[in-house]
């Protein structure tokens, strides 16, 4: 009986002492409470789920030192200690959960509106969250282009798994200008110029912030390209105590670590690497046993405050990749070994002069290079592109709701390369494709964002201004645009914009190479001109969900302008009026529909239709000195385009997800051909395309590391998609056919993260 009476005593002098630890759980990108999320005290084997409010409770926690554990699958890990005193103190945490894929921190990091981010007035902008980015990149790649291909109006190029470009509302990629940190990068790409070839971004989910395609109408700060832009912003490392992430998949493996610079946390660091084996995929999935292809690349970032009001950084970014052919039978002019390299430097420097003007500049370097040779190791292709560039940009907020910024870019352009054909029946091979110059390009800017009519109505202007040394043209283009709160839950978009493309500095440093021994007058392609108008009606069915209705229009032309050679000078193309009557045109316009619901709770995704009609004229010789013309389909024509996604966190520890894409098929030929004869617009079109891929995420959380297990299915539906190589044309029927490869047949894939 004593015994008994001493037990209850002590016990109820523990639950007298003992404590209550409860607190509430947010994301830090939208500071949305977060439910599921798996809340457990280590040390007592004591746990909680956050519910609809984000809110946890845990009761009877005795005095002691302990540690909070708050996990949940695709966030990071966060563990923070904590003491229960003697006088049974209740304790309350507010606890700030961060995606994966990026920097650890503890504030909440809120950017304006959840679709629009801080500037409602740019038009026809889709973004990528970094929960979005890495559900979507699929396991087997890791790649943030692939997860491009699921947003609304994006399409995989000739409905081509192997890659990694995409064309946007019937726009190909190659007219699309992508921003890495406000550099231009032509092609960060991992891939070979080979027909049967594949790329592959040189980038991972987990060095990427945001990525964000502006898809129509985009500001004149990314007007570099006359098509779309792709701004794409890395992140920093986190300043705290050293973090690793190691990922181990069926095509590559990966190494991420950051962590703080200095003692005083002025400053972060983050280092990643990634080496394939696609060898795997390759041989034994696409069963081409003559192909192996393997890459490795890797960045650094370095951030440091110099002042609480200056800070440096330093990105750089690496790539090799390696592709060897054996082909039975092979000649001098066959392709047997391929690499190409990338390396990219950049130096920033921001400086907030005062609280309302900031000044963002940066220094940079390119170098691009690939080689393709024959069995003897011979060069068959090769080309060397370099470029040294300068920038500044000012962003004043000279008055409440309204911002101006002006920008200016130098760039130094420096391009080689040549061709090479064995013919055997002469003693040298034949050299093509021969490029060999350097030029300057500079570009200039200014825009202004007003927000007026308590923030009612959003405004945006901006002029841009172009020069390249081979071109005596200086295009001068606007851009404007609006968003108008007209109800509660419903906006009215407008956006126009006028672009300028120059030609690719390789065709500009081809046009002088070759020797001539008369003058010779002869037309150059000068610029390509796009005029581009977007409307759009957005209806918020709550703070989360939208319906988005747009319709767009692109008018292009290219220039043509003509240039005078002789063999002691090659001055800069000019505009020739005698060529207008002959400048080609082409358009791409259609409407696209979105319901998107965006959250870090329950279901997350989209689905977008997009009808597109892209043509161009073709003009047709009739006879000698007459000709005809005709609008027909573009390579780049997909009428109809379906894109979906989903992702939904089933427990704290399960997450699901998949994407959907599904096009009505590319033209194979813009020309109809009969018995070699054109006789009008392209109509064969080279089949659908439909690729589903599904996948599940499996965490579990130990007290120092999380492990975590992917398991996707690419192209569940086994649809046959076949690689389009080329066409031939049939003496026959008078046709063109396709000629194709297998393309990506249903796939399994599995990785393992390790996180620690």
């Amino acid at each position: 009986m004593k015994t008994y009476l001493i037990v209850c005593v002590l016990s109820l002098g523990c639950s007298a002492y003992s404590a209550e630890i409860k607190g509430k759980v947010v994301s830090a990108t939208s500071g949305e409470p977060l439910t599921r999320v798996h809340v457990s005290v280590l040390e007592r084997k004591l746990s909680a789920v956050t519910g609809e409010d984000g809110g946890f409770k845990i009761s009877d926690v005795p005095p002691g030192k302990f540690t909070l554990q708050v996990a949940a699958v695709g966030y990071r890990l966060v563990n923070t200690s904590f003491e229960v005193s003697a006088v049974g103190a209740d304790k309350e945490f507010s606890i700030t959960l961060v995606p994966e894929t990026l920097r650890r921190t503890e504030v909440v990091d809120v950017k304006g509106d959840v679709f629009h981010g801080d500037n409602q007035a740019i038009p026809s902008q889709l973004t990528l969250t970094p929960q979005e980015l890495k559900a979507s990149a699929t396991v087997l790649a890791n790649d943030p282009f692939r997860a491009m291909q699921s947003l609304p109006g994006v399409a995989p190029p000739e409905n081509d798994d192997f890659f990694g470009e995409f064309n946007v509302l019937g726009v190909p990629f190659g007219f699309v200008g992508i921003y890495v940190d406000d550099v231009v990068v032509p092609q960060p790409f991992h891939t070979v110029p080979l027909n049967d070839a594949a790329s592959l971004s040189m980038f991972s989910t987990e060095t990427i912030q945001e990525m964000s395609l502006m898809e129509v109408a985009y500001p004149v700060r990314y007007a570099d390209d006359s098509g779309a832009a792709l701004a794409i912003r890395t992140r920093e490392g986190s300043r705290t105590r050293p973090h690793f992430t190691i990922t181990a998949g069926m095509a590559d493996s990966e190494f991420l670590g950051e962590g703080g610079l200095g003692s005083s946390g002025k400053g972060s660091w983050l280092v990643s690497g990634r080496r394939s084996y696609l060898n795997y995929l390759v041989r034994n999935r696409i069963g081409d046993p003559t192909t192996d292809v393997s890459f490795e690349d890797g960045d650094i970032k370095l951030n440091y405050d110099l002042t609480p009001r200056q800070g440096l950084s330093l990105y750089a970014l690496m790539g090799h990749t390696d592709v060897n052919h054996t082909e039975p039978g092979s000649t001098a002019n066959t392709f047997a070994t391929g690499n190409n390299d990338l390396d990219l430097v950049r130096l920033g420097w921001r400086f907030a002069v005062t609280p309302k003007l900031l000044l963002d500049s940066n220094a940079g370097y390119i170098r691009q290079r690939f080689s393709i040779n024959n069995t003897f190791d011979v060069p068959l292709n090769t080309d060397y592109y370099g470029e040294w560039e300068g920038g500044t940009r000012a962003t004043w907020n000279w008055s409440k709701g309204s911002t101006m910024e002006a920008g200016y870019t130098v760039r130094r352009l420096r391009d080689s390369g040549y061709l090479q054909f064995f013919n055997f029946s002469e003693t040298q091979p034949t050299l093509g494709g021969l490029s060999n110059d350097t030029g300057i390009r500079q570009s200039g800017f200014a825009q202004q964002s007003t927000s007026l009519f308590g923030s009612r109505v959003h405004l945006m202007a901006g002029l841009r201004w172009d020069q390249m040394d081979q071109i005596d043209f200086h295009p001068v283009t606007p851009q404007v645009s609006a968003a108008w709160q007209v109800a509660s839950r419903t906006q009215l978009q407008f956006g126009y914009g006028r672009y300028a493309q120059f030609p690719e500095f390789q065709a500009l440093a081809s046009a002088c190479t070759f020797p001539v021994t008369i003058d010779i007058h002869e037309p150059e392609e000068l610029v390509r001109r796009s005029d581009q108008y977007s409307a759009a009606i957005e209806y918020r069915l709550s703070e989360n969900t939208r319906v988005r209705v747009e319709g767009f229009d692109r008018e292009n032309k290219d220039i043509i302008g003509s240039i005078a050679r002789t063999p002691a000078s090659c001055p800069a193309i000019k505009p020739d009026p005698n060529l207008t009557p002959f400048t080609l045109k082409d358009n791409s316009r259609g409407m696209q529909l979105i319901l998107q619901r965006r959250s870090a709770n329950r279901l997350s995704g989209w689905i977008g239709y997009t009808l597109a009609y892209s043509r161009q004229l073709f003009l047709l010789e009739t006879t000698p000195t007459t000709f005809s013309n005709f609008f027909t389909p573009t390579p780049a024509d997909q009428r109809h385009t379906v894109n979906a996604f989903a992702m939904y966190r089933l427990t704290p520890t399960i997450s699901l997800s998949g994407k959907m894409v599904y096009g009505s098929g590319v033209p194979l030929s813009s020309i109809d051909v009969v018995a070699g004869t054109i006789v009008g617009p392209g109509h064969t079109i080279f089949g659908p395309y439909q690729r589903l891929d599904l996948r599940c995420d499996k965490a579990w959380a130990f007290p120092r590391w999380k492990m975590t297990l992917h398991i996707e299915g690419l192209n569940m539906t086994n649809h046959d998609n076949p690689r389009l190589i080329g066409s031939t044309f049939d003496p026959l029927t008078g046709r063109v056919i396709a000629v194709t490869e297998r393309g990506l047949p249903i796939t399994p894939t599995a990785g393992v993260t390790f996180e620690f």
